[in-house]
């Protein structure tokens, strides 16, 4: 068999290569995801900065796939997955929780700065504007005119 009739073939070497290639491209991407449950925790993100976080990364990674299948191995191939994926579990379950635990805190105190410079502009601003456009329950109670009482007869 020749490689002009096959041209999807690979050698065993090639794909051995295209495996380390992609196993390493899972550890990357562990790396980066295991940002974001520090994130997360440290800055107290809501859930559609969560949702939207974890949206990108899955863009993020499936590009990262086509890129080594197509780039690399001439076209989607299972082992460039598999090979993905044992990176990113090898990173997530090792490494990964010590990148969290030590992450944690400087995203917290990252945000806790981030407080401290834009927060206290941003608390006044939002004071104001709670006062112009919030009514004040008391005063509103005062203009209510009182229901007349029914006489009966």
């Amino acid at each position: 068999m020749s490689s002009d009739l096959y041209p999807m073939s690979l050698s065993p070497t090639r794909q051995y290569e295209i495996f380390a290639l992609a196993v390493f491209a899972g550890l990357v991407l562990g790396a980066v995801y295991c940002l974001l449950p520090a994130l997360r925790r440290g800055l107290h993100t809501c859930r559609l900065a969560d949702e939207a976080a974890d949206f990108l990364f899955a863009i993020f990674g499936g590009g990262v796939f086509f890129v080594l299948s197509v780039a690399q191995a001439g076209g989607a191939r299972l082992f460039v997955l598999l090979g993905m994926l044992v990176g990113l579990a090898a990173w997530r379950f090792t490494l990964g929780r010590l990148e969290i635990l030590l992450l944690s805190p400087v995203f917290a105190g990252l945000g806790r700065l981030l407080h401290l410079t834009l927060g206290r502009p941003y608390d006044k601003i939002k004071q104001k504007l709670k006062i112009v456009f919030v009514k004040n329950k008391s005063k509103s109670k005062k203009l209510q005119k009182k229901p007349e009482k029914d006489l009966k007869l």
